[in-house]
């Protein structure tokens, strides 16, 4: 039997049946300990100043592709970075920052909460329109029973939101940084899912168009898995526990304690010490190392048919034309 017959009869079901399981827990309350973590010195801009910069971007560039400075980058990432909400019942819940230990041995130190952030950009039916990506990493995903082949060191949840050509959020979408648990939320009630075509394994797929002009994001995580379970718009951010903003490059060259500095993936882009029992019946689809964490450019979203996180014309498969 082909891959393409052990992925439709066998594979669907499960990851469909993943699915629903995903989808019955969001927007469920909160359980146990919880630890709210924000950005404390958010720059002093408004809405109206960010549709300047971008109008002044847009006329400028003769390829429709808006250009800012690195100043200007760094105060959306801190403008717009949500408030983190995560369930925490164990040192595994706590995200931190990555660092190396030994010369081959990176860690998470969860004494430094941290979030890597970066900028990146995605075509959108004619629009070249800028993206915020904001990356948790914890020292392990928690095991759920004995043999969890989903569990294992290190774990990393990727949070992309998407401006529209005006600065504006515009949607939102997920990954743990295996890969897996693809989710797409419309921020904006301009936009129109597409139609399902079975075919190909689809995202999640969520609308949260009410509240977008009366604050930021609070992303909700839940324990162990890190799994989203809510998405929602603030008023004001509350009291959080402060999160520090370093630059995603930073993971690709780290001082080791030797003096050196090496990137904490290989040259396939895997992240070695976060290997997963499931690379062994998940194989068959072509997927290097299911389960392993990898970095950017890596990041194959479907197991049924082909899709890839960085695929510059990703959202057209995923939304009709506004």
């Amino acid at each position: 039997m082909s891959c393409f017959l052990v992925s439709r009869y066998v594979a669907r079901p499960a990851i469909d049946k993943e699915k629903q399981r995903l989808i019955s827990h969001l927007n469920q309350p909160v359980t146990g300990d919880v630890v709210r973590y924000g950005i404390h010195e958010k720059p002093p801009l408004s809405r109206s100043q960010i549709r300047q910069w971008f109008q002044r971007a847009n006329r400028q560039s003769s390829i429709s592709w808006p250009i800012f400075t690195e100043v200007q980058q760094q105060r959306l990432l801190r403008y717009y970075a949500p408030v983190f909400q995560v369930e925490t019942r164990s040192r595994d819940d706590l995200p931190g920052q990555m660092k190396y230990v030994t010369s081959v041995q990176p860690t998470i130190i969860t004494r430094k909460p941290t979030v890597y952030t970066h900028v990146s950009y995605t075509h959108f039916y004619g629009q070249t329109l800028m993206q915020l990506n904001y990356s948790l990493w914890f020292a392990n995903r928690t095991a759920r029973s004995a043999f969890d082949p989903y569990a294992g060191p290190f774990d990393g949840v990727l949070f992309r939101l998407t401006l529209d050509s005006t600065g504006q959020p515009y949607l939102l979408d997920t990954i743990h940084h295996c890969g897996c648990y693809h989710m797409v939320f419309a921020l904006s009630p301009e936009l129109k899912f597409a139609s399902l075509d079975n075919a190909v394994e689809w995202p999640i797929r969520q609308k949260i168009y009410a509240g977008q002009s009366t604050g930021k994001l609070e992303i909700t995580l839940n324990h162990g898995e890190h799994m989203l379970k809510d998405v929602r718009w603030l008023l004001s951010d509350g009291q959080t526990r402060p999160l520090n903003l370093l630059p995603y490059q930073q993971l690709r060259s780290l001082p080791t304690p030797d003096n050196h500095h090496q990137s904490v993936f290989d040259q396939e882009g895997l992240l070695p010490e976060s290997v997963r029992a499931e690379r062994f019946y998940l194989w068959p689809f072509g997927i290097i190392s299911p389960g392993t964490q990898r970095q950017l450019g890596r990041h194959a979203t479907a197991f049924i048919g082909l899709r890839h996180f960085d695929d510059p014309f990703l959202f057209e498969t995923l939304f009709q034309k506004p």
